[in-house]
């Protein structure tokens, strides 16, 4: 039998949930019940740098955000810079991105230039520069008890 070579390391969002945390959550939330994990899965999302001069009293001042395209429905929203690590990651446990690398984009810049009219309550030219980082991914458990089958978020 050969072995399947390793694919590259992904970039997977730094978790601040563990599982152990995740179980305890639903247990709690299910009476005691005891709660196990079934499964852990990554989901993905379109990864976005941009920077922003921003047109102020004083001149133009530099911004910089982070924008996430949801890779399967491209719902995007913006947030701050990520802390994050690579990871091996297998097939079975990732979600498959469902919209492009220029639809992403798309919405990506829809998205924060929408972000940047409503803080600044204005209409003006943001001269964005978006950067495409590629996929990252989020954690999320899939845990179980007598009553309850919940996905766990690994980061809030």
């Amino acid at each position: 039998m050969t072995e399947r070579p390793l694919s590259d390391p992904q970039l997977v969002i730094r978790e601040s949930v563990d599982a152990g945390e995740a179980c305890d959550l639903i247990s709690a939330m299910s009476d005691g019940e005891p709660a196990l994990i079934e499964r852990k899965m990554y989901y993905p999302y379109y990864h976005f740098d941009g920077d922003c001069s921003v047109p102020g009293l004083f001149g133009r001042r530099e911004t910089q955000l982070t924008c996430l395209v949801d890779a399967v429905n491209g719902l995007g929203a913006t947030t701050d810079r990520l802390p994050a690590d690579h990871r091996q990651l297998n097939g079975a446990e990732k979600i498959g991105a469902q919209i492009s690398n220029e639809d992403a984009a798309r919405i990506a810049r829809r998205t924060v230039t929408h972000r940047l009219t409503r803080r600044l309550r204005m209409i003006a030219p943001f001269g964005l520069t978006l950067e495409p980082k590629g996929v990252i991914y989020k954690g999320f458990w899939i845990v179980g008890s007598a009553s309850v089958t919940v996905m766990v978020d690994s980061i809030t």
